[in-house]
C-alpha cells in the first residue's frame, strides 16, 4: 500500500508466520501487510498442504486468508487448522477465515442480509486484543455477503466489532475473538487501502505470544470509549434472535434428558431400535378436511443457506420452504421436493401477505403438496388458501393463543359449525369373542358353530389346558376346513363391507377389522414365555391365523412374526400402548389366573390414550361378562374389541 510502505524491524516472535490462502487476491496484500509489520511468512494453498505437514513446519502464527464461497465448502485445510492451532498459538481470521472460526466453534454463518463489494463503514470495537489502542469509528472495507449471525454466537467466543445499525445498535458481527484463546477475526479488510489502522491491527496480532489471552493481558484491557458507545446504544433484538435464544435453552436443556440426549438418539437409530418413520407427504393427504393442519413442523430458515441435502437417505422427505418465484423455481426444478411450504412472512419486515402463496401455486405440479405456512389464522384464512389449491397449512400462534385449542383446531378445519369429535369410537358394534383353550377339534368345531370369531389353542408348556401336537394338528385341520353356512350372521359381514378410507386412523383402529372373522373362526396359538423360534415353529406347523403372546416377551418380536400378534398386558403395563408392533393388546389379570381385571386400572389407561382399543379376558364365563362390560361407560365400551 502507498499509504503504509515503510517497513518495520523484524519480529522475533513471528518469525515463522503460515498464512493459508484460499484463493483470494487479498491474500498477498495480507502477507504485504504482515510482512511490513516484522512477520517472515510462508504462504500455502487450502488445497496443497496436509494438517500433519502444516504442523510440522510449527509456525509460531497461523493467519486464515479470505476467499470466495462458504466457509463449509470452500475453505479447505483451513477449519482443521484452527482447530489443531487454537489454543497452541495465535490464530487470526481475514473475512472467510474469521467466517471459519464462526463455524469451527459451533455458530452459523449465513446471509448478512447484504451484499458488499469495496464499500466502506465505520467500525465500533472492543478496544482490545487486534484493536488495542486504535480509535473508534474506523473506516474498514467490507467485501463480503455472508457473516457470522449474532443468534448462532457459539457461547466461546464473544463480538469484539461489529458496524452499528442507525438506531445505534449492533449491526453484522465484524469481529469474534475466542473467549479462552488466543484465536481471534476479522470480517472486514484489514488489508485494503481504504481500511484503517490496518496495520495497527496485524501489528497487535504478530505481538501476540502463546495460546491464550492469560499470557496477552497486554492487550486485553478494557476500553472505556467502546462501553460509552455501547451504553449509549438501546438494546434491541429481532423476533428470530429472540425466538432462538428461547429455543436454545430450551434445547440445551433437553440435551440433558437421558434418551433425549444426541447420543442416544444416534446410539438408538444405529441399533435399529429408532421408532418406525412415518411418510410425511402421505401423512398429508390423509386429513379428513380438504386442507391439512400442520401445529409445529421442524424447519430451518432458507437464509440459513443449504441444509441436510441427504435427508432422504434417512427414508425422510422434507418439506422445502420458499418466499419468492426464483426458490420456487429451485425447489420445483432442481430439487424436485414432494412436499413445498411457502413462507407468507417477510423474514426481514415480518410482515405478512396472504398472496404470496397464491401467486406462487400456478409453479406447483398438481403431484406436489403446497403448503401456506405463516398468516393463518381464520377459518376465513383456510377457505381462501383451499381456493387457491393449497393442501395444507401451517399454525402454530392462533393455536397457543386460543382459550380452547380443541374448539380452534375444529373450526379452523370445518367450520363454526363442526360437532365436536368424539375422543374414541363409540359407534355400536358386536363384540368378537375368542374361545381360548380347546384342546379337542369337536369343541373347536362347536365353538365355530355358535359363531366365535377366534379360537384359541394353549402351547405354554405345563399349563391344565396345554393341548397336545395330535389335537393341535386336528384343530387346525377341523377349523380350516369349516366354513360359515351364513356368513351374514358373523362378524364376516362388517369387516367385508367395511369401507375402505385413506383417512388417517389410528394404529389400533384397524385391530378390530384385522381379528374379525371370515368365513370361520381364527385360529390363535397362546405362548407363554417361549422361545421366538419355538413360536414361529408352531405358527408355521399348526398353520396359525393369530399368534397371541402371554408372557414378558419383547413387543419388537410382532414384526419378525408373520401373522397377526395380540400381546397380553396388563393395566399401567410398559409397552401397553405402544403402536407398530402388535395388532392389538390383551388386558387380562394373568395367566389363566380366572381372575377379573380392576375397571378402574382400566379406565385410567383408556383415559389416558384416547386411541387405545383392546381385548378384554380374564375370569370371563357366560355368567358374568354382562356385568364385567357394564362397568365400562358407553365410550369405554366402544373400545372393547
Amino acid at each position: 500500500s502507498p499509504h503504509h510502505p515503510k517497513a518495520v524491524d523484524p519480529i522475533q516472535s513471528a518469525s515463522n508466520v503460515v498464512l493459508i490462502d484460499n484463493y483470494d487476491s487479498f491474500t498477498w496484500n495480507v502477507y504485504q501487510y504482515l510482512e511490513l509489520e516484522g512477520a517472515s511468512v510462508t504462504v500455502i494453498r487450502n488445497d496443497q498442504i496436509t494438517l500433519e505437514q502444516l504442523i510440522a513446519k510449527k509456525p509460531t502464527q497461523l493467519v486464515v486468508s479470505p476467499g470466495p464461497g462458504h466457509p463449509a465448502t470452500d475453505s479447505g485445510i483451513s477449519r482443521d487448522a484452527i482447530r489443531h492451532f487454537a489454543g497452541k498459538i495465535p490464530v487470526l481470521g481475514v473475512c472467510m477465515g474469521q467466517q471459519c472460526i464462526f463455524e469451527v466453534f459451533g455458530g452459523t454463518v449465513s446471509s448478512a442480509g447484504e451484499i458488499l463489494h469495496g464499500k466502506t463503514s465505520p467500525l465500533v470495537h472492543d478496544g482490545r486484543g487486534v484493536y488495542a489502542g486504535l480509535p473508534q469509528l474506523l473506516p474498514v472495507t467490507r467485501y463480503h455477503s455472508l457473516a457470522g449471525t449474532h443468534g448462532t454466537l457459539p457461547p466461546s467466543l464473544e463480538v469484539t466489532s461489529w458496524i452499528s445499525k442507525a438506531d445505534g445498535s449492533p449491526g453484522v458481527i465484524m469481529g469474534v475473538r475466542h473467549k479462552e484463546y488466543t484465536v481471534e477475526g476479522v470480517q472486514f479488510h484489514p488489508e485494503s487501502i481504504l481500511s484503517a489502522s490496518g496495520r495497527g491491527m496485524f501489528h497487535n496480532f504478530l505481538v501476540m505470544q502463546g495460546g491464550t489471552w492469560a499470557e496477552n493481558e497486554q492487550l486485553q484491557a478494557k476500553n472505556t470509549t467502546t462501553e460509552a458507545i455501547v451504553a449509549a446504544a438501546p438494546a434491541k433484538t429481532n423476533i428470530l434472535q429472540q425466538i432462538f435464544s428461547r429455543q436454545r435453552i430450551a434445547v440445551e436443556a433437553q440435551k440433558k434428558v437421558p434418551s433425549l440426549r444426541p447420543e442416544d438418539l444416534q446410539a438408538a437409530y444405529d441399533l435399529g431400535a429408532a421408532p418406525p418413520a412415518l411418510s410425511f407427504a402421505d401423512r398429508l393427504r390423509q386429513s379428513p378436511f380438504p386442507v391439512s393442519l400442520m401445529a409445529e413442523i421442524k424447519r430451518a430458515s432458507p437464509s440459513k443457506g443449504v441444509f441436510a441435502m441427504d435427508i432422504r437417505a434417512l427414508g425422510m422427505e422434507p418439506l422445502v420452504e420458499v418466499q419468492n418465484a426464483a426458490e420456487m423455481e429451485r425447489a420445483v426444478g432442481q430439487l424436485g421436493a414432494k412436499v413445498i411450504g411457502v413462507n407468507n412472512r417477510n423474514l426481514e419486515s415480518f410482515e405478512v401477505d396472504l398472496k404470496t402463496t397464491s401467486r406462487l401455486r400456478s409453479m406447483v405440479p398438481a403431484d406436489t403438496i403446497l403448503c401456506a405456512l405463516s398468516g393463518i389464522n381464520t377459518r376465513a384464512d383456510v377457505e381462501a388458501n383451499e381456493r387457491d389449491g393449497v393442501n395444507a397449512v401451517l399454525v402454530g400462534e392462533s393455536i397457543m393463543r386460543a382459550a380452547d385449542p380443541a374448539l380452534f383446531i375444529r373450526q379452523l378445519c370445518s367450520g363454526s359449525g363442526a360437532p365436536a369429535p368424539s375422543s374414541s369410537p363409540a359407534a355400536a358394534h358386536s363384540l368378537l369373542v375368542k374361545i381360548c383353550g380347546t384342546r379337542s377339534p369337536e369343541a373347536a368345531l362347536e365353538a365355530a358353530r355358535s359363531g366365535a370369531d377366534m379360537v384359541g389353542m394353549i402351547f405354554a408348556p405345563g399349563r391344565k389346558r396345554t393341548v397336545s401336537h395330535e389335537s393341535a394338528l386336528a384343530i387346525s385341520r377341523a377349523l380350516h376346513g369349516f366354513a360359515d353356512s351364513d356368513p351374514s350372521s358373523s362378524t364376516a359381514t362388517a369387516a367385508k363391507t367395511a369401507t375402505a378410507t385413506v383417512t388417517a386412523t389410528d394404529f389400533f383402529s384397524l385391530a378390530r377389522k384385522t381379528l374379525a372373522r371370515r368365513k370361520r373362526p381364527l385360529l390363535v396359538g397362546v405362548f407363554l414365555d417361549q422361545p421366538l423360534e419355538e413360536v414361529l415353529e408352531k405358527q408355521r406347523l399348526y398353520d396359525l391365523d393369530v399368534v397371541q403372546l402371554h408372557g414378558r416377551e419383547p413387543i419388537e418380536w410382532a414384526r419378525c412374526i408373520p401373522v397377526p400378534v395380540m400381546h397380553k398386558f396388563q393395566p399401567g403395563e410398559p409397552g401397553l400402548g405402544v403402536r407398530g408392533y402388535y395388532t392389538a393388546p390383551l388386558l387380562d389379570s394373568g395367566a389363566g389366573s380366572g381372575h377379573q381385571l380392576d375397571t378402574t386400572a382400566v379406565q385410567a389407561e383408556l383415559d389416558r390414550d384416547p386411541g387405545l382399543v383392546f381385548m378384554l379376558a380374564g375370569g370371563l364365563n357366560p355368567d358374568n361378562v354382562s356385568e364385567a362390560l357394564g362397568a365400562f361407560d358407553r365410550d369405554s365400551r366402544a373400545r372393547i374389541i
